[in-house]
């Protein structure tokens, strides 16, 4: 099945398993459920995507989104364990110099600081 799975939430972050396949079929309700994570007083946002099995140009939408409605939420994000032909993508398409990505999930929350 493809879909969101809260991994932990603890003092302010939220990590999360994203399993599947990022395809328009997919993709907005994907997004939906990420950004749904953000309970009120959650500052942090890490997506495991080590779990997604395929992603089109609507998936790297779909994270981009995710991305901007944390951001205006006021929350970071970070994506961890990037399979490499997803990893390829956000290089050809320029999202990794927007989107965070890490090796694993504690890379990313380390890299977003305290949430104090």
């Amino acid at each position: 099945m493809d879909d969101v799975v809260l991994r932990t939430a603890d003092g302010g972050r939220v990590v999360a398993d994203v399993v599947g396949v990022l395809d328009p079929a997919t993709s907005a309700r994907i997004a939906d459920r990420a950004v749904a994570l953000l309970t009120a007083g959650a500052r942090v946002l890490v997506l495991d995507l080590s779990g997604v099995t395929f992603c089109d140009s609507s998936g790297l939408g779909a994270m981009l989104s995710v991305w901007r409605r944390a951001r205006a939420l006021g929350a970071g994000v970070a994506f961890a364990a990037v399979p490499s032909p997803l990893s390829r993508r956000f290089e050809v398409t320029g999202l990794d110099r927007v989107l965070g990505s890490y090796p694993t999930a504690g890379d990313a929350l380390a890299a977003q600081g305290p949430t104090g």
